[in-house]
Formats: C-alpha cells, structure tokens, sequence
C-alpha cells in the first residue's frame, strides 16, 4: 500500500504542533535520532536490517508520552503506521517488550 493511500484522520483539538508539544527540543532530537540511529529499531530488534524513516513516539505526547530517548524509536513508515492502527496500549506494550534488547 502506498502511503499516499493510509488516511489517519488524526485530532489535533485546533492545537498547533508547538501547542502539542512538538516544538524546537523535539525537532532537535527527531533529528539526532535520523542521524545517528539510522536503522528502523523495530525491524532491528527482529533481525532485519531497514532503514528508520521516522522518529516516532512509543508513547504518544497526547497520552502522556516524552521527548526523551527512551520514548522514542527511528522506525519505518510501515511500522509507524502499523503502530498507529493498533489501541495505544497495545502499541506501547509491544514496542517497549521488542525494543528491549537494546
């Protein structure tokens, strides 16, 4: 499926990105984790060798989640989308559970 095809409807409440949170700390660690993490975190954890396309919260901002580096994993878009379709705390519980081995 292309991603042009996956339609989130996602609610951002009329709140900007700095509103939400995702102001200039979070760009700065998005952008150090594309840099130096390069591979996607989940299919590394599984043996597969892909380059991260995204840097995406386990835990979303708006249920709580961190800009810290623990809370966020370099992924690929599928994956993030894949994430995105499953309820938000069956997607923390089982990246957390798959990323630990790092």
């Amino acid at each position: 499926m292309a991603r042009s095809e996956l339609n989130h409807n996602w609610d951002h409440c009329g709140k900007t990105r700095q509103q939400r949170g995702y102001g200039a700390a979070h760009d700065r660690m998005r952008k150090h984790l594309m840099q130096t993490v390069i591979m996607c975190e989940h299919c590394s954890a599984k043996g597969r060798a892909t380059v991260g396309t995204h840097a995406d919260h386990i835990i979303p901002k708006a249920k709580g989640g961190s800009d810290e580096r623990g809370e966020i994993s370099t992924l690929l878009w599928t994956i993030v989308d894949a994430f995105h379709d499953e309820p938000i705390g069956h997607q923390a519980a089982r990246l957390h559970e798959e990323l630990a081995v790092f």
